[in-house]
């Protein structure tokens, strides 16, 4: 039997179906494909940090931000190390 690179990558399954986006041709799974054009490719509005005003594309990646850069203002606890 013979593996592609795509056969190899985590959390594959035999049942993983691959699209392809029709703006930048990028190759990706077909669950992935809506949440892919959506935040790449339409212009949705910026959110902004609350705390720095830096601007994300994303509600996620804001999220992640939040959790990373500023976790000890929204807990609570001092800064246990370097913010810039």
């Amino acid at each position: 039997m013979v593996f592609s690179v795509r056969d190899l990558w985590v959390g594959e399954t035999p049942n993983t179906k691959w699209s392809q986006c029709q703006y930048c041709k990028l190759v990706i799974t077909t669950v992935n494909l809506w949440r892919h054009v959506r935040t790449q490719h339409t212009s949705q509005p910026p959110r902004k940090c609350e705390y720095c005003q830096k601007s994300f594309k994303n509600k996620y990646s804001l999220r992640e931000h939040i959790r990373i850069a500023h976790e000890y203002k929204t807990t609570g606890q001092s800064e246990g190390k370097d913010q810039k």
